[in-house]
């Protein structure tokens, strides 16, 4: 560990180091939990602290199987630092990359049970209530990273640093993540709200069913203003993954234009599952990982 612990935390491995932040998978008592700090290479510590505050009020204020706990936050001669419960799984990136070219029933069945299981959860995290009132929770950063399927099929949601809830004092200014963010939040012209973590959501799985052409494609997309949508190439691809009645309500949700748009997460999962039927946010098939941690998107 680059620098000492909190009292009562044990190191057990990084679980990743980026620009922002460090997170360590460490021991909080009897539970394993991650550990998050702001980095010594961050950009801005001020705006690290604000996503770090961001993360722990939204998690605090917001309780739901796809979220993760928070257990405690704090601040010492280091910096601030949060401890939340680990998210296991693998993500939705992880997933499209090990799955490569494939292109089999197999590989359907997963990509169509996360979708539908990831499109229900996020349905239920915007409908959260507290004490009988809304908690508006926005995600505000969607990505194929911050969509984790677990060995059992569960969906879990990471990454709050650009979330905000009805009680959150000031909105975040941050633009997402192209490719995955709407052409609008990209362009600096709106700010995040519910229907960009739809828009997200349907980008990050339609990277599941299209793969990597999706990546640069829909780059493009987001940050040449005047294109008219996600190439036809990228829906043509995860012909692989989904039906033509999921490719359409992941097309409708995609809509270069906003007032086009699906524009909730119910919407997408009514327009997803086609005839009304309502899919479980668990998924069958998904998330199987061997002891080293590294799972198969195929059953």
């Amino acid at each position: 560990m680059a620098r000492p612990l909190p009292a009562g935390v044990e190191f057990l491995r990084w679980l990743g180091v980026g620009s922002t932040f460090e997170v360590a998978l460490v021991r909080h008592g009897d539970a394993l939990a991650a550990l998050k700090r702001i980095a010594s290479t961050a950009a801005s510590e001020r705006l690290a602290a604000r996503a770090m505050q961001r993360e722990a009020q939204t998690l605090a204020r917001a309780g739901h199987r796809a979220l993760p706990t928070l257990f405690a936050t704090g601040e010492d001669e280091y910096g601030p630092f949060l401890l939340q419960a680990v998210v296991d799984g693998l993500s939705v990136r992880s997933l499209t990359e090990q799955a490569g070219e494939r292109d089999d029933e197999a590989f359907r069945l997963v990509a169509r049970n996360v979708a539908r299981a990831a499109i229900r959860s996020l349905a239920e995290v915007h409908a959260l209530e507290r004490d009988g009132a809304p908690v508006g929770l926005v995600h505000g950063d969607l990505t194929p990273d911050h969509v984790i399927v677990d060995a059992q099929g569960r969906i879990g949601f990471v990454d709050f640093g650009a979330s905000y809830t009805l009680t959150t004092l000031d909105a975040p200014t941050g633009r997402g993540t192209a490719p995955y963010a709407a052409p609008e939040l990209v362009r600096g012209e709106a700010t995040a709200n519910a229907s960009h973590d739809v828009y997200a959501l349907a980008s990050s799985l339609l990277y599941l069913g299209a793969g990597a052409l999706v990546e640069g494609g829909a780059a493009a997309v987001v940050l040449r203003i005047g294109d008219q949508g996600i190439p036809t190439s990228a829906f043509v691809r995860a012909r692989r993954a989904f039906d033509e009645v999921e490719l359409r309500a992941l097309a409708q949700a995609l809509s270069f234009e906003p007032e086009k748009r699906l524009t909730t997460a119910r919407d997408l999962e009514e327009a997803f599952s086609g005839d009304g039927r309502a899919p479980t946010s668990h998924v069958e098939g998904a998330g199987r990982r061997s002891q080293g941690g590294q799972g198969s998107p195929c059953p």
